[in-house]
């Protein structure tokens, strides 16, 4: 279970992971949204499945390092660094 303590969460619990999750699922779509590109359009330049975009822009799976760099250099600024926003 999640350890929740008034208005904020440990580091370390189950929760925390989930929240940076989506905050690096919110910031790679807005940075595809913000180029106006469409999901098809990020996923043929990554050559990645349309789902895996999906997927990371819903938090349910997070690029690994080869991704994030490839999201970095088509964004034209560091999106992620080491997982991180």
């Amino acid at each position: 279970h999640c350890s929740i303590h008034h208005d904020f969460i440990e580091v370390g619990s189950p929760l925390h992971g989930h929240m940076e999750r989506q905050e690096i699922a919110k910031a790679i779509k807005k940075a595809r949204k913000a180029k106006g590109m469409k999901r098809e359009e990020l996923a043929k330049k990554l050559g990645a499945n349309i789902m895996t975009v999906l997927n990371w822009e819903t938090g349910a799976t997070m690029p690994n390092k080869t991704n994030r760099e490839k999201l970095n250099n088509i964004f034209g600024m560091e999106v992620m660094a080491n997982g991180k926003i």
